[in-house]
């Protein structure tokens, strides 16, 4: 019974390794295939923490880049308008993380700096929704 488990699993990792011998496509070659963005973006953090509140903030803040960027590529917007983006989404990143600093320390402003990000987080989708 073991020299058949054994036989099993070798078989198997052996039809694995079979398989991985094509490459799955890039996204760029997926995109062209599809027609769809297959962008995805997400930030890790313990539940519960600070950083779990902060974390929807800065994956919103990574998207508006992405978006940014693409925006950028297909002439929706200019190159100024990207970059003044660029320089608030940095900005956003800078209070971001000053407020999960902050609340490592015990401080109180880490809310503050966590609510500013927000909103300037929103003041720079708005300079890319206007657009």
């Amino acid at each position: 019974m073991k020299k058949l488990l054994l036989v099993m699993a070798v078989s198997l990792l052996a039809a694995c390794g079979s398989l991985q011998t094509q490459q799955p496509p890039t996204p760029l070659e997926a995109n062209a295939r599809s027609g769809f963005d297959t962008f995805a973006a997400g930030t890790l953090a313990p539940i519960g923490s600070f950083e779990w509140q902060a974390a929807p903030t800065y994956t919103q803040n990574a998207v508006l880049r992405h978006n940014a960027a693409r925006a950028l590529q297909k002439g929706s917007i200019t190159l100024e308008t990207a970059e003044e983006i660029q320089k608030r989404t940095d900005r956003v990143r800078e209070l971001l993380d000053a407020a999960v600093k902050a609340d490592a320390l015990k401080m109180k402003e880490a809310v503050l700096l966590l609510e500013s990000a927000k909103q300037k987080l929103g003041a720079a989708q708005a300079l890319l929704g206007a657009n």
